[in-house]
């Protein structure tokens, strides 16, 4: 059973609060800063079928200095890729993508 099953068991449907690193890499990681910590209305995800809630607090990083390949742990993610902030997937998350346009205003400064 993991962390969130575990979670259910006691607190039932109630908001469970999920804390999501995120890190915008920009160029190849060897140094990482702080640009924002997220949380509030747009954060909050409801399972339609079990009626679970969950309230995500987003930790923002920026990398400007990186080395290597980059490749997703096993458990934490399905793929990874570097896009361009002028080459951002559709797909991506709207709240994430707006946040990376923000990220790309502040390095353009």
């Amino acid at each position: 059973m993991d962390y969130c099953e575990n979670m259910r068991q006691m607190i039932g449907n109630s908001s469970l609060i999920i804390v999501r690193p995120s890190v915008a890499i920009v160029n190849k990681i060897k140094e990482l800063k702080l640009f924002g910590v997220y949380s509030g209305k747009e954060l909050i995800n409801r399972v339609e079928e079990s009626g679970d809630e969950y309230q995500t607090v987003a930790i923002g990083y920026l990398c400007t200095k990186y080395e290597g390949e980059i490749t997703p742990e096993s458990n934490q993610g399905i793929e990874a890729q570097f896009f361009g902030l002028d080459h951002l997937p559709d797909e991506i998350d709207p709240f994430t993508k707006d946040k990376l346009v923000g990220v790309k205003g502040q390095l353009e400064k």
